[in-house]
C-alpha cells in the first residue's frame, strides 16, 4: 500500500530521499499543469516546478500538519506562479516605460 502524504512529508522532514521521490512522482505532473495554467509559459512552468520541489525538500518543516499535504503543495505552486506573473508584469512595465521614453526623446530630437 502506498504511504500517505502526511507520512511522506514527515519522512521528507528528516531528509528521506525515497519519500521525496514518491511525493514528487505523485504530484509533479498535476502541479506543473496547475502552474502552467496560471503562467501560460512552458519554460516558466518548468522553472517553477523545480523551485516548488526544492522548497518542499528544504522547507518541509513549514508544513504544520493542518489541512492536506496536497493543499499545501498547491498553495506553494499558486504563490510561486502569482509571484512569477507579478515579476513578469513589472519587467514588461519597465520595458514599456523605457521604450516610450526613447520614442519621446527621438520625436523631440527630430523636431529640434
Amino acid at each position: 500500500m502506498a504511504p500517505a502524504d502526511r507520512t511522506l512529508i514527515e519522512q521528507i522532514q528528516v531528509q528521506d530521499e525515497k519519500a521525496f521521490e514518491i511525493l514528487t512522482e505523485r504530484y509533479e505532473s498535476q502541479l506543473w499543469a496547475h502552474i502552467y495554467r496560471t503562467v501560460r509559459n512552458k519554460a516558466a512552468a518548468d522553472d517553477l516546478i523545480q523551485e516548488l520541489l526544492l522548497r518542499v525538500w528544504t522547507r518541509s518543516d513549514q508544513w504544520r500538519g493542518q489541512g492536506s499535504v496536497k493543499g499545501w503543495l498547491y498553495r506553494i505552486a499558486t504563490n510561486l506562479a502569482l509571484n512569477n506573473l507579478r515579476t513578469v508584469r513589472h519587467v514588461e512595465n519597465r520595458r514599456l516605460k523605457y521604450w516610450t521614453r526613447m520614442k519621446t526623446m527621438k520625436a523631440l530630437s527630430l523636431r529640434g
